[in-house]
């Protein structure tokens, strides 16, 4: 699937448990919580009484630039009873019932606001630190990601600096990159990418190609747009123009 399309659903029974399976997991979930699943793979759904359910739609992109690879969240269940989760979940249940009343950029803003919600719920949960290396080098590796998410902006954010701020070496912060099949630089750009994606499929963005590139760590233009196309398939001028034709439907102008 293409990396702009691909997404996440977040199922939220509202009567009765529901029962989920895709890859290797399988989990139940009963009203109260939601399940966290890749829309990008194939999986099973099914509950045995009757049910009502509601099912959001968020851009992989979006959760990534904010908490990482989207990889391993397929098929988890959340506990929304209380703490961030359930904030969330008030969100959800409060913006479904009030969005026919708001216009395209209160109900962007919103949307933002819910994504910023579901990934505080999912980092909070310690199911999603990387199950493939120690619990030490996983932390070193969260921390390291989430340095580098805090000062994406930073033009002079490379893979020195955020070994010197971890405590730890170059080499040994490659190589916790390297088990997870990724380098550093690659994440940095990669992080960088998805903002702008994020960004440039906004219908109230009033910045040009060039600003966004410029505000995420991009100085070169050409480079950044021969990244975009190998990364999501597409010009950065494709994206706009998405977001343009969904713009004017709302009688918004956007700069190109």
């Amino acid at each position: 699937m293409n990396e702009r399309h691909a997404s996440l659903l977040i199922s939220v029974p509202e009567l009765s448990e529901v029962n989920f399976s895709q890859g290797s997991r399988s989990v139940k979930c009963k009203p109260g919580g939601f399940i966290l699943e890749r829309g990008d793979a194939p999986y099973e759904f099914w509950h045995s009484q009757r049910n009502a359910l509601w099912v959001l739609k968020v851009p992989s992109s979006g959760v990534r630039s904010r908490i990482g690879s989207t990889d391993r969240f397929s098929a988890l269940s959340f506990d929304a009873t209380r703490g961030i989760a359930a904030l969330f979940l008030d969100t959800v249940r409060t913006t479904i019932g009030r969005v026919g009343e708001i216009d395209e950029a209160a109900r962007e803003m919103t949307g933002r606001y819910i994504l910023e919600m579901l990934c505080l719920s999912i980092v909070s949960d310690d199911r999603v630190l990387d199950s493939n290396v120690s619990s030490i080098r996983a932390g070193h590796l969260h921390r390291a990601e989430q340095y580098i998410r805090d000062n994406i902006k930073n033009h002079g954010l490379g893979p020195q600096a955020v070994a010197d701020h971890g405590g730890i070496s170059l080499r040994y912060l490659q190589g916790l990159f390297q088990e997870n099949k990724k380098s550093i630089n690659g994440f940095i750009r990669d992080s960088r990418l998805d903002h702008c994606a994020e960004e440039l499929m906004s219908v109230t963005s009033t910045a040009t190609i060039a600003e966004i590139a410029y505000r995420w760590g991009f100085a070169d233009q050409s480079q950044f747009s021969r990244h975009y196309r190998t990364r999501f398939g597409c010009s950065p001028g494709d994206t706009r123009r998405e977001a343009a034709l969904r713009a004017r439907a709302a009688g918004i102008s956007l700069r190109h």
